[in-house]
């Protein structure tokens, strides 16, 4: 399953299927947390519906569309997802909803001047949750298929800096059979400690 996953990283073909994807799914997403958002704002009134078919959701759904692409928050490798990509996301829902809000106030509105804010606040967080989301989940589930895969037993000697950054290089890349399962250290204040999770 993982020389799959990796396959798919890799191939130009599905790695512009999955940057369509995930381009979908973040405007999926900025429409689904800006229905949430008027539903809890307006405490589930059926009327508000209307809301959703305006012209100020198109342009929230543009704005949003724009900054995904300026972020590039699509162009991610399922393998290293981290804190750049997560970082982009941020950086594209913030913009969006900054711009969105600014230019809020020059378009007619059916958003009433007392829940404007209260409606742009609550998408804001329901759209970085779910985006954020999906990013974080994809790499915890890439992880847990790459070590589900059986691994040899590997002890690293030393427990210092250069052991960590060995032992980080080995569990991040999928390329090899190796597991760290302890670290051996001639030092005596190091034993029994945990250094990355694994025992010294």
């Amino acid at each position: 399953m993982t020389r799959i996953l990796e396959y798919l990283d890799s191939n130009n073909i599905t790695g512009n299927v999955t940057r369509v994807l995930l381009s979908a799914y973040d405007v999926s997403v900025s429409l689904l947390s800006r229905t949430l958002a008027i539903f809890i704002v307006y405490e589930m009134d059926t009327k508000s519906i209307d809301l959703l078919f305006s012209i100020d959701t198109l342009f929230l759904l543009f704005i949003r569309g724009i900054s995904f692409q300026l972020f590039r928050t699509h162009a991610i490798i399922l393998r290293f997802i981290g804190e750049k990509d997560l970082k982009n996301v941020f950086l594209a829902v913030s913009a969006s909803t900054l711009v969105y809000w600014v230019l809020n106030s020059y378009l007619p509105s059916g958003i009433g001047e007392s829940k404007r804010i209260p409606v742009v606040l609550v998408d804001y967080v329901i759209c970085l949750l779910f985006t954020a989301g999906l990013r974080v989940s994809l790499r915890l589930f890439y992880d847990k298929l790459r070590r589900s895969s059986i691994k040899t037993n590997t002890v690293i000697f030393g427990a210092g800096e250069m052991g960590a950054i060995v032992e980080q290089l080995l569990r991040h890349n999928s390329r090899h059979n190796y597991k760290v399962a302890a670290f051996l250290d001639d030092n005596p204040k190091v034993h029994n400690k945990f250094l990355n999770g694994i025992p010294v």
